[in-house]
This record gives structure tokens, sequence and C-alpha cells, in this order.
């Protein structure tokens, strides 16, 4: 029915309408909205969706959930492939031609060493 700004902060009030119902009869309520853009923002969520477009502050993050953990194996991960020179140049840059793509041998060493680094 309403939404309201307190220009000091970045808090929205959301005033919802009386005598909403579900298609089933049941009201909409306030836990109803939160869950919706809960699952909106859920990073599994695959349906499409312009709520993630929305800067909301807090909400890349919730969508990423990363660890500290994650990205440490993720490091780890590209180093091992870097290291072993799979589709790298001399100073590690990549060189895949993409018209060319990846040879077969090469799909293999990298997933060799992908799955060595701990995945």
């Amino acid at each position: 029915q309403d939404i309201s700004s307190d220009n000091s902060t970045s808090t929205y009030t959301f005033v919802l309408k009386n005598g909403i119902t579900f298609s089933d009869g049941q009201p909409v309520t306030a836990k109803d909205v939160l869950f919706s853009m809960y699952v909106l923002s859920d990073p599994m969520y695959d349906a499409s969706s312009t709520f993630y477009t929305m800067k909301i502050q807090g909400l890349a993050e919730y969508r990423l959930q990363a660890t500290a953990d994650l990205l440490e194996q993720l490091q780890e991960q590209s180093a091992a492939i870097i290291e072993a020179g799979i589709a790298t140049g001399e100073n590690g840059e990549m060189v895949i031609n993409p018209a060319d793509g990846i040879a077969a041998e090469e799909q293999e060493k990298f997933w060799s060493y992908f799955e060595a680094s701990g995945e």
C-alpha cells in the first residue's frame, strides 16, 4: 500500500494493504513478504527476477555467501593450475584462443590439477 523512506538512513518502511490474500484465502503477512525477499535473494534461486538488480545494501554479500575458506580454496586451485602451465604463456597469462578451444589433453590436465588441489 505504501513505501516510505527515512531520508537520514537507508531504512524503508513497507505498509501492507489490509485484506490481501493468497489464492487459497490465507492472508498475506509481513513474514510472507520477507520470505519472498529472501527467496529472491537466495543464490540458489534460478528463476527470472530483477530483485537482485536493486541496490540493496548487503544483498550482494548475502547472495555470495563466501567464506574465507572458500576464497582460500579458490586461490589454491588457481595457483595449482597456473603452476602446472595449463593454457598459460611464459608470464602466466592465459593463451587460449576462443576459436580453437582447449585440447582434450589440456582439459584432462586442468581437471587433474583441479581435483588434486582439494576440490
